[in-house]
């Protein structure tokens, strides 16, 4: 039998878990195809999933799809991610990690750290229009 994963739904960029922008983050998905990581998505009728992968001493993988397929990446999404590995999602709270480094699927990487009672995430800077 395969290993189950393990679906988070977390609340972003709110103190209101009834406001906020909400993402859906899935781990413990193994070597899950892009097929199935779509229709993973479509299933949960979501614009978007988070995907987290193992953790290596490179990184951890992360990879975001759409019902449409893969997708390069959300702000939220990312956010949610970090909450399900630095929160504890991965297993006993007590020993949650206080940092994480994602590797993106488009080769980018971001650097995730537990701040006091907050998350921190390095975005880059967007050019101002």
């Amino acid at each position: 039998m395969p290993p189950l994963a393990t679906l988070f739904q977390v609340v972003t960029f709110a103190a209101d878990p009834l406001r906020g922008n909400p993402a859906f983050v899935l781990t413990g998905v193994g070597n899950a195809s892009e097929h199935q990581l779509t229709a993973a998505c479509a299933m949960l009728r979501t614009d978007l999933i988070a995907v987290v992968g193992d953790g290596t001493a490179d990184g951890t993988p992360l990879r975001f799809f759409t019902a449409a397929g893969p997708h390069p990446g959300a702000g939220h999404a990312t956010l949610a991610a970090a909450h399900a590995v630095l929160r504890g999602g991965f297993g006993d709270c007590q020993n949650a990690a206080q940092a994480v480094t994602f590797r993106q699927a488009n080769g980018e990487s971001r650097a995730a750290q537990v701040e006091d009672e907050r998350i921190s995430i390095d975005f880059p800077a967007m050019p101002a229009t």
